[in-house]
C-alpha cells in the first residue's frame, strides 16, 4: 500500500503504511529506503537520511536501490561527495542500476567536473534507460564547454523529458526543422519554450532564418522587459510576427509545408 499511494503522491498516506509495516518488521531493509523516499518528498530530510541509511546498514551488500537513494539524500543535502561515495556503492553492486549514472553525473556537474560528468552521462545513454535526461545533461555541458555541434544534437533530449513546466506553446503537429532541410517554401514558426531572458538571447539569430523561410512567425510572451526584444524582432527585413502569446499560435503565410523551432528556455 505504501508503494502504491507514493505512485500516487499521497504521501502522508504512503508513510502511514510504511510505518506500520515497520512496526511489525522494524528492519525491513525495502520498506526503510521506501520510507525515507517519502520523507524526502515530504521534506524531513534528517529523518529520510536515517531511515535509508539503516536500510545500509542492515543489508549493506545486494541492496542496490538503498545506496542509491542514499545518495539522493545525500544529494538534496549538497552532501555531494557522500553522495558520489553512495552512488558508486549502488553501481558496484548493479553496473547498469536505474538511473544512478545519471544521478552521478548531476553530482559532478554540480561540482564542476565536466569530464566525469560527461562520462556518466555517456555511460547511462549505452545502457539505454533515462536516455532523454542523459541526452540533455550531456548537451548542457558540452554546450558550456563549447562543443556546440555535440551540445544542441543532444540539448534536443529535452524535448522528451517530462516536464512540470508546462511549454508556452505547442506540441505542434508540425514537423521540427532540421539542421540543412529546405524550408524554401515553408513557413517557419519560432516558438519561445519557457522564460523570456532567453529567449531574448536567441533572437540574435532569427536574422540567420530570414531568407531561409517562405515566412517566419515568433511566438512568445510578451512583458515590458521584452517589448524592446520585440521591437527588434519586427525590425528584420522579410520577417513577421505572429499574434503574440496565443493560444496555439498560427502558421500564418504559408505556402507549401510548415516547420516548427523553439527557442531555448
Amino acid at each position: 500500500m505504501g508503494v502504491s499511494f507514493s505512485q500516487l503522491q499521497h504521501y502522508d498516506e504512503a508513510r502511514f503504511h510504511f510505518d506500520q509495516a515497520l512496526r511489525i518488521q522494524p528492519d525491513h531493509p525495502i520498506a526503510l529506503s521506501n520510507r525515507g523516499m517519502v520523507l524526502l518528498e515530504l521534506g524531513e530530510h534528517e529523518a529520510a537520511l536515517a531511515s535509508i541509511r539503516r536500510s545500509t546498514q542492515v543489508k549493506p551488500e545486494n541492496n542496490p536501490l538503498a545506496w542509491h537513494n542514499l545518495g539522493i539524500i545525500f544529494e538534496h543535502l549538497e552532501r555531494y561527495q557522500e553522495a558520489l561515495e553512495c552512488y558508486g556503492r549502488a553501481l558496484h553492486q548493479d553496473p547498469t542500476h536505474e538511473d544512478t549514472h545519471l544521478c552521478r553525473g548531476v553530482v559532478f556537474k554540480s561540482i564542476g567536473d565536466c569530464q566525469s560528468a560527461l562520462h556518466e552521462f555517456t555511460r547511462q545513454i549505452e545502457i539505454g534507460t533515462h536516455e532523454p535526461k542523459a541526452r540533455f545533461n550531456r548537451g548542457t555541458i558540452n554546450l558550456a564547454l563549447g562543443n556546440l555541434a555535440d551540445g544542441f544534437a543532444d540539448y534536443e533530449g529535452r524535448l522528451l523529458i517530462e516536464d512540470p513546466r508546462p511549454p508556452l506553446y505547442g506540441p505542434f503537429p508540425q514537423p521540427f526543422w532540421q539542421a540543412g532541410e529546405d524550408i524554401s517554401d515553408k513557413t517557419l514558426l519560432v516558438a519561445a519554450e519557457h522564460g523570456i531572458g532567453d529567449s531574448i538571447q536567441f533572437l540574435r539569430y532569427l536574422p540567420r532564418a530570414v531568407g531561409r523561410a517562405a515566412f517566419i512567425n515568433v511566438a512568445m510572451k510578451v512583458g515590458a522587459r521584452a517589448m524592446g526584444s520585440i521591437a527588434l524582432a519586427e525590425s528584420f527585413e522579410g520577417f513577421a510576427k505572429a499574434a503574440v502569446d496565443p493560444e496555439h499560435p498560427a502558421f500564418a503565410g504559408e505556402t507549401g509545408g510548415s516547420a516548427a523551432a523553439s527557442a531555448e528556455h
